[in-house]
């Protein structure tokens, strides 16, 4: 049996077209000025370059007065789980883009109703306890005419049916919840800000009393080791390899694995995290016991010197730079 029978292999044409009838009826929404506008007249505060310094001040200065802090970033696969459920229209399209990315997965379970109702409420506990929620649509590596970009991403839904609405559903639903004070208090950043993130390393891994890595790139953490003899780098590794389909467990049990594995108190620590979709729930886990807890997500595979995503080649060779030369701030 494969992953693939645990997943959805088809949604209904009608379901698609209601996504692309979406996109091509609010081209408003692939415009990074409406949408910084749109978030902003909500009363939000919100720094839509990914390259700013904003975030990297307020995550040291949090660590300089040992106070809880949680960075997170809903893109296209995290908006799953807070999209299930929210169209009349979609209900196989929500399941299956949820599913299609649990399976994605190094650590998964064979899903099912329960299971992927836990998920929607970590995810949504997750953001009611962060404090910075970083989102797509604010920012660009190649910025597009929204017209143009508009009828594109109408045309790839039908070919990327998880990917491409996922990132039509990632910025509409936060927008959503901006706009009907689910984000209240909350500062809005790019979810790309991991791009500036991981060249500021040192500043984050200087201020901390001590730094913890949940992440499977043990070279990544290496590396910082090395950069940072002086300081303490510590890692809980997470799973490499999928899982067999044959070996899942019927819920996610490894995120209880995971959380006993975590001190106790973990004030004044950082915690970086790369663990796709849980991410969310650990840096909300991270957070409850004292730490600044970080989604650097792909970050980690920056750090270790590669290029992993196709945004991450994209973003490199548009402004004709190098891994290196991003990180050269650490």
């Amino acid at each position: 049996m494969t992953a693939e029978s645990y997943v959805y292999s088809t949604v209904p044409d009608r379901e698609i077209d209601h996504v692309a009838a979406q996109i091509r009826q609010e081209p408003g929404l692939l415009n990074e000025e409406k949408v910084i506008a749109r978030y902003r007249a909500t009363g939000l505060e919100v720094d839509p370059d990914p390259f700013s310094n904003t975030i990297v001040e307020r995550l040291t200065q949090a660590l300089a007065e040992r106070r809880p802090y949680s960075l997170i970033r809903i893109g296209d696969g995290e908006i799953g789980a807070l999209a299930l459920g929210q169209e009349p229209e979609t209900p196989t399209l929500d399941r299956f883009a949820l599913e299609r990315t649990v399976m994605d997965c190094p650590d998964r379970f064979r899903v099912n109703e329960t299971g992927l109702r836990q998920v929607q409420s970590d995810m949504a506990a997750a953001v009611a306890a962060a404090d910075a929620v970083g989102v797509v649509g604010m920012w660009r590596a190649q910025p597009v005419a929204e017209d143009v970009f508009a009828e594109d991403l109408a045309t790839q839904v039908y070919k990327d049916i998880r990917g491409r609405s996922g990132h039509w559903r990632s910025i509409r639903r936060m927008l959503a919840m901006a706009e009907g004070g689910e984000l209240g208090g909350k500062f809005i950043c790019s979810a790309h800000n991991y791009l500036h993130l991981v060249g500021k390393v040192s500043s984050l891994v200087n201020a901390a009393e001590g730094t913890l890595c949940l992440t499977n790139r043990p070279g990544a953490v290496a590396k910082l080791q090395a950069r940072f003899p002086a300081c303490r780098i510590d890692r809980i590794e997470l799973n490499a390899e999928k899982r067999p389909v044959t070996d899942l467990p019927d819920a996610p049990e490894f995120l209880q694995e995971v959380e006993a594995r975590l001190p106790a108190d973990l004030s004044g620590k950082l915690v970086l995290i790369g663990a796709g979709i849980w991410a969310e729930t650990y840096c909300t886990w991270a957070k409850a016991r004292g730490a600044v807890a970080v989604d650097l997500g792909s970050g980690f595979d920056l750090l270790d010197g590669r290029a992993s995503r196709k945004m991450h080649r994209r973003f490199l060779e548009t402004r004709g730079l190098t891994i290196e030369d991003i990180l050269t701030d650490s």
